[in-house]
């Protein structure tokens, strides 16, 4: 299963479709019309792979249905606000070590962005999709985010069979805890924004994520 969903979710149907044209797909409309082919078809097998391992897949599930999968994995809700003039809402859950934070969109029924900020100590190869960067004074510790929408179980799995997500970080991830609606805002301050939300958080949260 792992390796058949690892497979699925690195698909590149661009990539794919220059393979079996033998040509690029830069100024040929031709090998894009392939690639889109390819993708759609390759999101059905994703699609199923993903239902299988009881997977997060925003692409096909419902803001309930994501949030059962996310609960399932052992996080649990810290903190919910309401998007401003929407019917949306910022939610962030909890897991030891892990911060997933997301805005929902189209009246709070289908998530909008995730992301999974995390301490780990294990090889970079195992942090599937992930964007990190080494913990100063270490070679094996990494301070990183990840997209929740799709495939975080999987994810998460991978890295905690070849490593540990450390329960409190030794570093902070590069953290953006802002909604869709924060950024329409003309010169918001991101960091403003940020820091308030952590100061939302549960404490025994905000000394877990604070080095």
């Amino acid at each position: 299963m792992n390796n058949d969903l690892r497979k699925a979710l690195d698909f590149d149907p661009i990539h794919e479709a220059e393979q079996l044209a033998g040509k690029t797909h830069h100024g040929d409309d031709s090998v894009v019309w392939l690639g889109m082919a390819l993708g759609h078809k390759q999101r059905e097998t994703t699609d199923a792979l993903l239902f299988l391992n009881r997977d997060t897949n925003s692409w096909s599930q419902t803001r309930e249905q994501w949030e059962a999968v996310v609960l399932e994995i052992g996080f649990e809700l810290v903190l919910c606000l309401p998007i401003e003039t929407t019917r949306d809402f910022y939610r962030i859950y909890w897991k030891p070590g892990l911060l997933l934070c997301t805005d929902s969109y189209n009246n709070d029924t289908v998530v909008n962005g995730a992301t999974c900020y995390f301490n780990y100590q294990g090889p970079r190869e195992a942090m599937h999709k992930c964007s990190s960067g080494p913990i100063k004074g270490s070679e094996d510790i990494w301070s990183g985010s990840r997209d929740g929408r799709e495939g975080l179980r999987f994810a998460l799995d991978e890295m905690s069979q070849q490593g540990q997500l450390l329960p409190t970080w030794i570093a902070r991830p590069h953290l953006w805890l802002l909604h869709y609606m924060d950024t329409k805002v003309e010169g918001y301050d991101w960091k403003a924004i940020t820091k308030a939300m952590v100061e939302m958080l549960p404490a025994h949260v905000q000394q877990s994520i604070t080095p």
